[in-house]
């Protein structure tokens, strides 16, 4: 009895490894990847515009700052942390601030590029919140986007991953939204801020604080949650012939 647990623990361990290094628990993290901030006025509400980089981002590896910075009739400021894998992403873009005495419209983008895949499925979740919004009249769009082609700001928008429209003075947060997506080798990750402030003046002037979280993981393939299976059922096996001795 005592040999045939030596033999089965060895066994199911090997199966746990393996279950391990298939289904890619445990990727080893790249060096931080780095972030681009870019901001343009666009000619309409929902329409594009040739994004130029913000001269205030300062960015290192996994990290950038934006200090203030006018663009068109706004001042913003904010930041964004990224890490990556080849079957991972995690990308959040926080407390970006504006504000604006004349009103108008601004878009915002934030790309991570340069980023390896593995070529598996990757489950994409984006969470899109409005901290607030301050303006007679006030909206802002936010989306996600995955670029095969590795494009920056609006060159970086071909596949939409989320979108969300924010029109609330207060806290609103929408998503998660998931979806499945197959990256190319290398790709680029972007999330879009589209606001408009109306009503504004020097007495009163108009803000908005938002945020944008994305994360991504491979997708377990049907045979890889099998061999799990088999994994799990091995070390039980191992546990109870154990205990009945």
């Amino acid at each position: 009895m005592h040999t045939m647990r030596r033999k089965l623990l060895p066994a199911a361990l090997f199966v746990a490894a393996t279950v391990i290094a298939a289904v890619g628990l445990a990727p080893t993290a790249s060096a931080g990847p780095m972030i681009n901030a870019g901001a343009c006025v666009p000619g309409s509400y929902g329409a594009q515009c040739a994004a130029a980089a913000i001269a205030t981002a300062i960015s290192s590896p996994g990290d950038l700052s934006v200090a203030s910075q006018t663009v068109g009739a706004f001042t913003l400021s904010g930041s964004a942390i990224a890490s990556t894998t080849p079957t991972s992403v995690l990308f959040d873009s926080q407390t970006i601030t504006l504000s604006t005495v004349t009103g108008g419209l601004l878009n915002v983008y934030f790309t991570v590029n340069g980023v390896p895949t593995a070529d598996v499925p990757l489950l994409f979740s984006t969470t899109f919140t409005s901290n607030n919004q301050t303006a007679t009249t006030h909206a802002a769009t936010l989306a996600s986007y995955l670029s095969d082609t590795n494009g920056l700001f609006n060159n970086g928008e071909q596949i939409q991953l989320a979108d969300a429209s924010l029109t609330s003075a207060v806290v609103q947060t929408a998503g998660p939204d998931s979806i499945t997506e197959t990256p190319g080798a290398t790709v680029s990750v972007t999330e879009v801020y589209q606001i408009e402030l109306l009503g504004c003046s020097v007495s009163s002037p108009c803000t908005a604080n938002l945020t944008t979280d994305l994360t991504a993981s491979q997708v377990p393939e049907p045979a890889s949650i099998a061999l799990l299976g088999v994994g799990i059922l091995g070390l039980g096996i191992v546990v109870s012939r154990k205990r009945s001795v």
